[in-house]
């Protein structure tokens, strides 16, 4: 009997011994999978851990360990889920215990992203964890992306509305040497050598085709100024306009420009405003009319052009 006894014994021992090592095997397994640890104190009787630790960064999921997803943040221990970032601040990395602000010149809109943005051309952001970017101020411009501060414009150029990529030639009208109506005027025969007007949008292509080509090879578009904005129908010799290029988009070589002038035939070897790929652009021309009445914008690649007419100078 007690010989059979001390068999019993040993035969249980060494079944409990076997059991507690394979627990421990699994409490291995379970902390490399989600930082977790399964303490040998822990185990109970039945073979079942009846405790187990997810660290911070981590989250219980199914008696499991999971880190925390892209976007999202766990700061405590034994935490059931995890916490997504605020706006303003974003997390690009698993298993993490806070997330990161957005720096500047960059903002983030929404909760839970992994990923900052970068302010676009014409905005700007001096701080961080911002949850939008501000738009350059009148007189101020930006170029490219990810800015940080405002560059202001040099003397004798503007902005005309405020997030502009960048500057315009102030244009100011000479002063009216024999004129009574405060507009420049020959002193001969009275006539106005220049009429502003108020601003006046005569072409907004953004709701249809672009204008240009990559290769160069697309005509110009044709406006009609004469009889538009406080222009007169006739005796229009020339206009002064501000064109502003959206959306360019590179031609094939080089960069994008545009060409403002009078419809002539060879068309000028020059530029009015110079653009890159994404950038809004605007600039102020002065260009004669066509017998027509119309300009031409030519774009050496695309983008959608917004024309508006400021002032004309009459037939002298």
């Amino acid at each position: 009997m007690s010989e059979r006894w001390n068999r019993a014994t040993k035969g249980w021992l060494r079944r409990s011994m076997v059991a507690a090592m394979g627990l421990l095997a699994v409490g291995a397994v379970l902390g490399g999978l989600g930082g977790g640890r399964v303490e040998a104190s822990n185990i109970s009787a039945v073979g079942v851990p009846s405790v187990f630790t997810c660290s911070p960064g981590s989250y219980i999921s199914l008696n499991l360990c999971k880190p925390a997803p892209l976007g999202a943040f766990v700061s405590g221990i034994n935490a059931v889920t995890f916490t997504l970032c605020n706006a303003g601040a974003y997390q690009d990395q698993l298993g993490q215990t806070s997330c990161k602000p957005a720096p500047a010149g960059s903002f983030v809109s929404a909760v839970g992203q992994y990923e900052f943005i970068a302010c676009s051309p014409g905005t700007y952001q001096d701080m961080s964890a911002q949850t939008s970017c501000k738009p350059a101020p009148l007189g101020y411009f930006v170029a490219g992306t990810g800015a940080v501060t405002p560059i202001k414009c040099s003397p004798g150029t503007t902005t005309l509305v405020t997030g502009s990529t960048a500057c315009s030639a102030i244009v100011v009208p000479p002063p009216p040497p024999g004129g009574s109506d405060g507009t420049s005027s020959d002193v001969n025969n009275n006539v106005p050598l220049f009429v502003p007007v108020s601003p006046y949008r005569v072409t907004d292509t953004r709701g249809g085709a672009r204008v240009g080509s990559a290769d160069g090879a697309a005509g110009p578009l044709k406006i009609k100024v004469t009889g538009q904005g406080g222009l007169p129908a006739t005796g229009v010799a020339a206009v002064s306009l501000n064109v502003t290029v959206v959306d360019g988009g590179l031609p094939s070589v080089g960069g994008g420009f545009v060409t403002v002038d009078g419809c002539n035939s060879p068309r000028p070897d020059a530029s009015n405003l110079n653009f890159g790929g994404g950038q809004t652009v605007p600039n102020s021309a002065i260009t004669p009319v066509s017998a027509t009445g119309e300009v031409c914008v030519y774009v050496y690649g695309t983008a959608h052009i917004l024309v508006d007419i400021n002032g004309y100078f009459p037939v002298t």
